[in-house]
């Protein structure tokens, strides 16, 4: 099973990169799970905006919700590690939002 820290440098790795690239280009809102069982995780883009701000914004509303339950699940932990990413554990698995420039893909390199 993959430890959360591991997860969570990953993720920064991910946010070192998407600060990198410009803001002023469209943003994707990432929504990735982690069930209790090896190796099952899958991340599906949630929604494209305009620009990195409008992204943000969004993840400022889910994150107030996420807080209190999701699905019926009260959260076990919730972070914050940036202004871009959301991270909830819960006794289901867990649960990562991230706001990423359109052309970073968290799922990483597509096969050819």
């Amino acid at each position: 099973m993959i430890s959360v820290p591991r997860i969570l440098l990953a993720l920064l790795c991910l946010l070192a990169l998407a600060a990198s690239a410009s803001a002023d280009g469209a943003w994707v809102l990432w929504v990735g799970t982690s069930k209790p069982l090896p190796g099952v995780s899958s991340y599906a883009a949630d929604t494209t905006f305009p620009g990195m701000r409008e992204c943000i914004s969004a993840l400022d509303k889910v994150s107030a919700d996420w807080r209190t339950t999701k699905l019926g699940v009260k959260p076990i932990v919730v972070k914050r590690p940036a202004p871009t990413t959301l991270w909830m554990e819960g006794e289901g698995g867990s649960d990562v939002m991230q706001c990423l420039p359109d052309t970073v893909d968290p799922r990483g390199p597509k096969g050819k």
